[in-house]
Formats: C-alpha cells, structure tokens, sequence
C-alpha cells in the first residue's frame, strides 16, 4: 500500500510539468466577492456565543507566473466577519497577504499564503488555499477560489489561542500581456 501510495504521489509530481504545458507566465490581475467565515477556537456555546461568524468578503490581487508552474501573488482582501450566529458582519476584516501559487493544472492551483490580519488587533496569520480557474477567454478566467487561514486569537478577540478564518469567493482573473 505504501508503495502505490508513493507511485502515485511521483507520478503526481512529474506529470505537473505535462499538465501546465498550455498555461501562460507573466503578469495578472484578480478581484473577487464571497464570505468571511470566522473561527474564534473557542468552545461553542449557544447561538449568543457560538465563536463561530461570517461576513462580506471583497478581494483584489496582482500578481506573476514565473514559469508554468511557479508564481507569487500580492492582494488585499477584507470588509468585515464576525464571532457570532447573530452578528453577521459585525468586526472589520482585513488581511494583506502574500501567495505562494503552484500551478498543478491549467485548472487547480493550490497555494500557501502569509499576511497581517486585522479584526480587533493587527496580528501575523498564513495558511493555505485553492484556486480552481476556469477560462472564459485566452486573457479571463472565472476562478472559484477557498482560502484557510490561520492566526492569533489576540486578533480576533484579545486572548492567547488560534483562530481561523475560511474564504470562499468567486473571482475573476485577467492576464497581462501579450
């Protein structure tokens, strides 16, 4: 079992290069809406206080394809969440970030990324995501996408912990160029 586990992860990993023969490098620009779903780590406790909230998610990114398969994105995304069942949108959001992206596929892109966080304090959070473009022209693509992120309590609600917050927005991507 180990060993097909293994075959399958190598092929995997060099079939990538295979699968990003048609995708593009160069420059490209991304904007997006969905919903901020916070995760204060804290127990649930009724719908008062649940620690568990969302809110509106607004998003806009730039970013570059080093090769078919490597690149970097830069974006801000934000507008508000919140800690409970009943205040949807209660607390300002925001997150200034940097991604890691990896194309696997023209069509899956998983990525890392690592930001400040600010809901009620400014702290350090990162995690991971996965953007699933699909092209609607050689320069648009639609691109669902669902972004995890992990950061300190003391920026969600002013105690020691982990929080988290869960992203998933539809965006779209123009590329730049040629």
């Amino acid at each position: 079992m180990k060993k097909l586990f293994v075959l399958l992860l190598a092929a995997l990993a060099f079939s990538t290069g295979a699968f990003a023969q048609n995708t593009d490098t160069g420059w490209f620009v991304g904007s997006g809406v969905g919903m901020n779903v916070g995760f204060t780590g804290k127990k649930f406790v009724g719908r008062l206080e649940s620690n568990i909230g969302a809110g509106l998610n607004i998003g806009v990114n730039a970013g570059y394809w080093f090769s078919k398969i490597y690149g970097v994105r830069a974006g801000y995304q934000g507008v508000n969440t919140s800690s409970t069942f009943t205040s949807f949108g209660s607390k300002n959001y925001t997150y200034i970030h940097g991604d890691a992206l990896f194309r696997v596929s023209p069509f899956m892109i998983p990525y890392a990324h690592v930001g400040l966080v600010g809901v009620e304090r400014l702290t350090v959070g990162g995690g991971i995501g996965l953007a699933l473009p699909i092209e609607l022209t050689p320069r648009v693509s639609l691109v669902p996408d669902l972004r995890i992120l992990v950061f300190g309590r003391n920026g969600y609600i002013g105690e020691p912990g982990v929080s988290f917050s869960m992203t998933p927005s539809l965006c779209v991507m123009v590329r730049l160029g040629k």
